[in-house]
């Protein structure tokens, strides 16, 4: 067999194709995560999933990454606002880079009932981005590894959101070294 061979089956989670180009897809287990919504101070990060790649068998290579979960807003929960992050940081490296903007979620849903009274409703939505990494330097790593991380922005009314069935995905294509 092979050697290039052998080392993009067993190191790049690719299929090895006799054409020039590779295409690589992989994803994450889903997660769940509880975020407390704070009324005061800092917001806390929770990162909801990771997610390492190895590129050494590509070059000129295109990540796109994707990212979809059920957000779940308790009956006390009136307002809040999520950001959600991708980080990249190359193997062997401790900066971290964002890639892109933060994608930002944000709800308001509070009922009037009588005079000045609201009740607000139990709720779930469904959230997903996806956002392209054009700033990868694979020639120079051989990997790296995605973080998706969430901060809320301070509230009205404290209370904790649930984030769950979190996943993170992504797809590369590109020429074969």
């Amino acid at each position: 067999m092979d050697s290039r061979k052998k080392h993009c089956e067993e190191d790049c989670d690719v299929i090895w194709q006799p054409e020039s180009n590779l295409t690589m897809l992989k994803g994450t287990t889903p997660t769940t995560a509880s975020i407390t919504i704070p009324t005061t101070g800092t917001a806390t990060a929770t990162t909801l999933n990771s997610l390492s790649i190895n590129t050494s068998c590509f070059s000129k290579q295109l990540i796109r990454l994707e990212f979809a979960g059920n957000i779940i807003f308790p009956a006390t929960q009136f307002d809040a606002t999520l950001n959600f992050q991708i980080f990249r940081q190359y193997n062997n490296q401790i900066i971290t880079t964002a890639i892109g903007s933060p994608w930002v979620f944000a709800r308001q849903l509070a009922v009037a009932v009588g005079t000045g009274e609201s009740v607000s409703l139990a709720t779930k939505d469904t959230f997903s981005f996806f956002v392209y990494d054009t700033a990868y330097t694979g020639s120079t790593q051989d990997g790296a590894t995605y973080t998706l991380v969430v901060t809320p922005s301070i509230s009205t009314v404290a209370g904790t959101v649930t984030i769950n069935n979190a996943t993170l995905g992504v797809i590369v294509g590109g020429n074969r070294r």
